[in-house]
């Protein structure tokens, strides 16, 4: 039972909310530890034995922590903190490779990275938990488990102390808002353009050309934008509807015109925990604290590996890290994006199609060794068979209101609609955002009716190329 799943949307998430309301005023931490509880038995019941994982998780950080402070030596807690990495990889491994049926634990991943977080802020200075409530809510907070965004020990326990919680109405309509336009962006249009793509690799993987190849970055290259970034604005709403102010994550798919800029938006909790548990350890042990090419390297691979954690995944970080060193060299990121427009846009497209590339790459390695075999018969002929069959693919009015309520979900981010939105009187702005909000509203009953029974793989299956 993930986000998008009918159970979740209208009986745990109303459910869960009234609960914490009703009951939550004097003990609102074990309302939430009671919540999140629920959630992991409710993701975890076509396999119970994945059960055991998050529980068994959250009791080695915390013994390991205390170990650690006990010991006194660095060296004993750096490495009971790789522990949950590396039996991340390992439980990855065995759910690409394994020929029994081994269901992989959904919302492992991050818990397991908050866990060796924690347990190396403890070796390096901060204090080990006391409560074993607190990380226990930590480790096992349901909105930020599948893809964030990645918050620290000690600034999620700023975030959810007792003052900090706050279930008012402002911040539990922002949270609706929030869980409305990542639910329309994640299956109104992420799934609805991942699924035309499938249908469109389908019908060319004999024959593909370069006109349909194009095609089909284009199309994975948004669905997985909106799809990750629907992901994320759940989130965070969900967070707010429980009263807590997770910060909103800002990814715009045209706003993104280099590589970094794009991990950054939709991989930023991967960047962020790698930033400060890998870089800067590495940074200072080997002396390369202001290496550019040693960061940009550190960051593929660990997003990369993220992704999926297969060897023949990381042969895309090579061209990743030339493109995005490229991008380095010329500053075209946003810091310096001033009187580089032009370059920008052009670089912008360029990103596109390597991001694209990287997305095609992952689809085939997953579901069909023969990678080269398929780059090798790509052909500048256009078919006509190819040609109707994308016709068909794209007939009708469904992938035309797509880019509508796909543009309708950006434009509000927008920095001109909000300059214009702070020129308006209190009274005319509340106005726009009622309006606002009942035109998402009407958006999300037709996602719900409409698109939400076409997808039913996506109420187990966050991605259905990346396991997270």
């Amino acid at each position: 039972m993930l986000f998008t799943a009918p159970a979740f949307v209208f009986l745990f998430l109303p459910l869960a909310t009234i609960f914490c309301a009703l009951f939550g005023k004097n003990r609102k931490k074990l309302c939430l530890i009671c919540v999140c509880g629920v959630f992991h038995i409710m993701l975890n019941l076509h396999s119970l034995w994945n059960l055991v994982w998050l529980p068994l998780l959250v009791l080695y950080a915390y013994f390991a922590a205390r170990i650690a402070v006990g010991v006194k030596r660095r060296v004993l807690g750096v490495a009971m903190g790789a522990l949950p990495v590396v039996w991340l990889i390992l439980v990855r491994q065995l759910a690409y490779f394994s020929d029994f049926g081994y269901v992989y634990p959904t919302g492992i991943t991050l818990p397991a990275l908050c866990a060796a977080a924690y347990i190396w802020d403890v070796t390096y200075g901060d204090t080990a938990e006391e409560d074993f409530r607190e990380l226990w809510l930590y480790i096992t907070f349901f909105p930020i488990m599948l893809v964030g965004p990645f918050v620290d020990y000690q600034s999620f326990k700023k975030l959810t102390e007792d003052d900090a919680i706050d279930m008012s109405l402002p911040r539990f309509s922002d949270g609706i808002r929030l869980f409305i336009i990542g639910f329309i962006k994640r299956i109104a249009v992420g799934a609805v353009l991942i699924d035309g793509y499938d249908k469109i690799f389908a019908y060319s993987w004999d024959s593909p050309n370069l006109a349909i190849i194009l095609l089909l970055l284009m199309l994975i290259y948004f669905g997985v934008f909106f799809s990750l970034s629907g992901y994320y604005d759940m989130a965070v709403g969900i967070s707010r509807m429980f009263g807590i102010n997770v910060p909103e994550v800002d990814a715009h798919p045209f706003k993104t015109a280099t590589v970094n800029e794009y991990s950054k938006a939709l991989f930023g909790s991967v960047r962020t925990w790698t930033a400060k548990y890998i870089v800067r350890p590495l940074g200072e042990a080997t002396g390369r604290q202001g290496s550019t090419l040693f960061k940009i390297t550190v960051f593929c691979v660990c997003t990369v590996v993220f992704v999926r954690t297969e060897l023949s995944a990381l042969l895309v970080c090579i061209p990743l890290i030339a493109f995005s060193m490229a991008s380095a060299t010329l500053k075209l990121d946003k810091a310096h994006k001033d009187g580089r427009a032009g370059l920008r846009t052009v670089f912008g497209m360029l990103t596109v199609l390597v991001i694209g590339v990287f997305w095609m790459f992952m689809t085939i390695s997953g579901s069909n060794p023969s990678v080269l075999d398929y780059i090798a018969d790509i052909s500048f002929d256009n078919a006509e068979y190819q040609t109707d069959m994308v016709l068909i693919s794209f007939s009708g009015r469904k992938y035309l209101f797509v880019s509508l309520i796909g543009a309708v979900t950006l434009i509000p981010r927008t920095k001109w609609v909000e300059s214009i939105r702070a020129r308006l009187s209190v009274r005319a702005a509340a106005a726009v955002d009622y309006l606002g909000l009942a035109a998402l509203l009407v958006m999300f009953v037709c996602c719900a009716i409409f698109f939400l029974p076409q997808f039913e793989m996506y109420n187990y299956s966050p991605f259905r190329y990346i396991i997270i």
